[in-house]
């Protein structure tokens, strides 16, 4: 289990599949912002994951969490994921990729991350130009700016990005 990067020594596979595991728990704590987000797009993440020949069992686990999460997650939230929903999501996500669809993870599959990924690299570095603290939360996030941009509900929002997910899962999938 974790990224094979093929090189010597072996242990940098461990540090690297180490950080892949801490960034995509906090990149799931961070598009956590909407509800439905983080919830939904862990949910068709995981479906792809599924359908490309990851394990049964956990799957359907996986897929089972994330319809619940979502289920008090969608507008008007009963309740808030919070820090430790987004944090169990973003965890289970990477292991379920580290595990590899059929045993070896593809970084092609990285593209169903997207999202997430481009979404902490963007506000981090947006942060610290703007001489905040990246762990702060505020509301200039990539969903954000795209709602106030075209002046759009949280519901077209939110579906535009998980059709941007959808879209990365498709070309990876083929």
């Amino acid at each position: 289990m974790g990224i094979k990067l093929y090189i010597q020594p072996a242990w940098w596979e461990v540090i690297f599949s180490a950080l892949f595991i801490v960034t995509l728990i906090n990149a799931f704590n961070f598009i956590d912002n909407m509800d439905g987000m983080a919830s939904i797009t862990g949910l068709i993440i995981a479906l792809y994951l599924w359908m490309a020949g990851g394990n049964f069992v956990s799957g359907i686990l996986f897929c089972t969490l994330s319809v619940f999460l979502w289920g008090f997650n969608i507008p008007k939230a009963k309740m808030w994921m919070g820090d430790c929903g987004s944090t169990v999501l973003g965890f289970l996500l990477a292991v379920f990729y580290l595990q590899g669809a059929g045993g070896k993870p593809d970084w092609n599959a990285l593209l169903l991350f997207s999202y997430p990924l481009i979404d902490i690299i963007y506000i981090t570095i947006r942060r610290l130009y703007e001489g905040k603290k990246p762990w702060m939360g505020d509301t200039n996030h990539i969903a954000h700016l795209l709602g106030r941009r075209l002046g759009e509900s949280w519901a077209f929002v939110v579906i535009a990005m998980w059709g941007m997910i959808v879209y990365g899962g498709m070309s990876w999938i083929k």
